[in-house]
């Protein structure tokens, strides 16, 4: 059991390296954004990337997430190069064709998205990217499934070093502001697709295989909704803000945002390794009692980083980064936002982990309705909460429905696969976050009190008698003790 979580963790950890780069764009660019752009300005910044998000999952159109299972599951060479070459020229005229369809339908975008049609340049570019960016996926899948984490790592690694380069450039040598910021999104995205492009072509043969097209469709389908479902939790928000409060706020928000989707990116990296990983020990026996630990040890990794951020983000949003803090002053009230959005994220990744029934058992149609009841109830909450509480209940709006998601997930998927999770562990180590948090948030507590709290996490849980004598018998030994 523990080889096999190792080897997960080593993936993650590559992958999480290569994803938080690229997600790390977002912290990269914080300090500049928030310094070079107003509040307004990057309010209409987010709103771009809210657009960017969503459409990225109809160029995907679910066969992305179809091709992953299929391609894994594969029983042979020419199997899996019909699986990628069928899924590949999918996605690519799709991607075409949408991509057309910004070319001639631009200003009317640039009004629905920005309120403002002079702004259509902007979304050619957001075009370009989604193009370049549908087309990249396929050798990014494909390294996944192959488990060739490195590559993955190394290819994002330069994808984001080009962007921060040229945003740097763009906005302080140029002063290009909102258009720097897609010009410079365009250029490392075309960037990775040219590198990635000779991956592609290795293995493309320009043939649909209609069978493999069918049984594509059948099972990505329903990601397309399920995973918009997501994409509209994440950020339907700011344009309720928007239409509730102004785009200050929004910029705000977003701000906060996105210091809080650190854990998202923790989220990203298990999800990546996760599932090319627990299709593979689908195939074994002792599956599913492996299945209930893993969720132990990443439920008690998300409890440390939530407190280690909760503590410590006031003093990190501070922190001087040359001529620049990690966010302009302005942005610091945005703060309070951030230990709401990282429970979000935590239990989102709850409900990433709770999935491999789904993909195990090929109930992908399921997903729309999981999804559906966050998106409701995000929706709702956003109109509840956002006249009194402002980005505060927008935040909780979020978090609030990826939790709602994850119970509903939970009782639907036990019908389906039932796995006996670790219930008295995964109490404890909720309560015990709880109890330290809410020691944080009553009391005046000190950089050196909060560090107390911080690193007496994991021997409190041994007191409470949290950990197997088998996991603290290998401590001992990586411990040399």
């Amino acid at each position: 059991m523990f080889d096999s979580i190792r080897k997960l963790t080593h993936h993650a950890l590559i992958y999480g390296a290569g994803h938080i780069l690229s997600r790390a764009v977002s912290f990269f660019l914080l300090p500049l954004y928030t310094h070079a752009l107003s509040q307004e300005e990057f309010g209409r910044v987010s709103l771009l990337f809210a657009y960017l998000a969503t459409m990225t999952i109809l160029y995907g159109f679910g066969i992305d997430s179809a091709f992953l299972r299929y391609y894994v599951l594969a029983e042979n060479p020419a199997e899996k190069r019909r699986v990628f070459s069928t899924a590949y020229l999918l996605v690519a005229s799709m991607a075409l064709v949408f991509s057309f369809g910004h070319w001639f339908g631009a200003a009317p975008l640039a009004r629905f998205v920005l309120d403002d049609s002079t702004q259509a340049p902007l979304l050619l570019f957001c075009a370009g990217i989604l193009c370049c960016d549908a087309l990249a996926a396929f050798p990014f899948l494909l390294f996944r499934a192959e488990e060739r984490s490195h590559l993955f790592a190394l290819h994002k690694f330069f994808n984001v070093a080009l962007n921060v380069t040229l945003s740097y450039i763009f906005l302080v040598h140029y002063q290009r502001g909102l258009a720097g910021v897609l010009e410079a999104n365009f250029i490392s995205s075309a960037f990775t697709f040219v590198t990635l492009l000779p991956t592609s072509m290795r293995r493309v043969r320009f043939k649909l295989e209609r069978e493999t097209c069918a049984k594509l469709w059948r099972y990505g389908l329903p990601y397309l909704p399920a995973t918009l479902g997501i994409v509209a939790i994440d950020n339907m928000d700011r344009y309720i803000l928007k239409a509730l409060t102004d785009l200050k706020t929004v910029g705000l928000y977003s701000a906060g945002y996105r210091l809080g989707i650190i854990m998202g990116l923790l989220i990203a990296a298990f999800r990546f390794a996760w599932m090319p990983f627990s299709l593979n020990l689908s195939r074994t026996e002792n599956a599913r009692p492996l299945y209930a630990r893993v969720l132990t040890y990443f439920i008690t990794v998300c409890a440390l980083i939530f407190l280690f951020f909760s503590f410590f983000i006031e003093d990190l949003v501070r922190l001087r980064l040359g001529a620049f803090t990690m966010i302009a002053p302005d942005y610091w009230p945005a703060t309070v936002v951030v230990p709401i959005i990282m429970l979000g994220y935590w239990c989102y990744g709850v409900f990433v982990n709770l999935l491999v029934g789904i993909h195990v058992e090929e109930k992908t149609s399921y997903l729309p309705l999981l999804t559906g009841v966050g998106v409701l109830v995000n929706a709702g909450l956003n109109f509840a909460l956002i006249p009194s509480f402002g980005m505060v209940g927008a935040a909780w709006a979020t978090t609030l429905a990826y939790a709602a998601m994850t119970v509903w997930a939970f009782f639907i998927i036990q019908k389906i696969y039932p796995i006996a999770y670790e219930w008295r562990r995964l109490i404890k180590v909720c309560l015990l976050t709880l109890v330290l948090f809410a020691a944080y948030k009553t009391f005046t507590v000190n950089f050196w009190l909060r560090v107390g709290l911080l690193t007496s996490f994991p021997l409190l849980l041994w007191l409470i008698g949290f950990f197997e004598r088998s996991e603290l018998q290998r401590a001992r030994r990586w411990l040399g003790i």
